[in-house]
């Protein structure tokens, strides 16, 4: 179970942001809903923000998260502004991203509200976001190779957790 543990070492459930880009169905989409559910099982708060009309903002309601949409534009800044807020409101302790604009999105929320950034890659892109991580998940070997090799994640920042 993922927990924080205080300056008492008292365990605490996370309060984990889950942001996601597609405006379509896809596999991330999926992954992150089955990945909230597990997480909500095992007691930890997720927020998903997505973007709006998409068919997981609809999924995510139905499931009874807490939902928000934003277009996840990283210019003008005023979409930043609003998640910076919603970070610090709701005491977010982990950033987790899934798709390009949730990507850029997160690296920039990162360093504005100094919490730790994950970002799952489902696909092999170069970006200069993956570098900025905190950690990196791949989704298979090939990719954790491809980000290691062409976007200098280094080794100890990314993971392979094989998608179901």
């Amino acid at each position: 179970m993922l927990t924080t543990t205080t300056t008492t070492t008292t365990k605490r459930p996370l309060r984990i942001l889950q942001l996601v880009s597609s405006p379509t169905t896809s596999g991330p989409c999926v992954y992150v809903l089955e990945l909230s559910q597990i997480l909500r099982q095992l007691g930890h708060h997720i927020t998903i923000v997505a973007r709006p009309d998409s068919w997981i903002a609809d999924e995510a309601q139905r499931l009874q998260f807490d939902t928000l949409v934003s277009q996840q534009h990283r210019f003008p800044f005023d979409q930043i502004q609003s998640l910076r807020q919603v970070v610090k409101e709701r005491q977010i302790d982990l950033i987790h991203t899934h798709m390009s604009r949730a990507h850029s999105m997160g690296v920039l929320l990162r360093g504005l509200c100094h919490i730790p950034c994950v970002a799952t890659a489902h696909c092999r892109k170069i970006q200069a976001h993956w570098a900025l991580n905190n950690h990196v998940i791949a989704t298979s070997l090939d990719t954790e190779r491809f980000h290691r090799h062409f976007n200098l994640v280094p080794r100890d920042r990314i993971s392979t957790i094989y998608s179901p």
